[in-house]
């Protein structure tokens, strides 16, 4: 699969990177239509890394090089074992806010206003 990847400031490659895999237990599968790219993803190509994460992300791993892009939507291609909210073919939304997460109201702010999607990057669930 071919994929734009944020390096450094002013440095995003086009690249080959691994098809994502089976989908486990309370994770689901979009397959993105449409990305935009918003001001986070302007300062990081800009003047980065700022808020991408140079070392491995304690929740995630993740690290760069990576794809930029958090505010998506696509189609459910899969979904895993205890999804029961979203199936195959809905059309969904994402927007990833993490810190939410790590920022000063902790994630159960996070649940409090309803972002499931924050939540899931936290306790691995959906």
């Amino acid at each position: 699969m071919r994929a734009a990847r944020f390096h450094t400031a002013g440095d995003v490659r086009i690249e080959d990177v691994p098809a994502p895999g089976a989908v486990a237990a309370r994770e689901l599968l979009v397959r993105v239509r449409e990305c935009g790219i918003c001001g986070t993803d302007l300062h990081e190509y800009a003047a980065g890394p700022i808020v991408t994460p140079v070392e491995p992300h304690p929740l995630t791993g993740a690290q760069n090089p990576q794809i930029l892009g958090h505010e998506f939507a696509g189609e459910v291609v899969a979904v895993g074992e205890g999804v029961t909210r979203v199936k195959v073919g809905d059309r969904v939304v994402g927007q990833i806010f993490t810190q939410w997460i790590d920022g000063p109201f902790g994630w159960g702010h996070a649940a409090q206003l309803g972002f499931l999607n924050e939540l899931r990057q936290r306790q691995r669930r959906f």
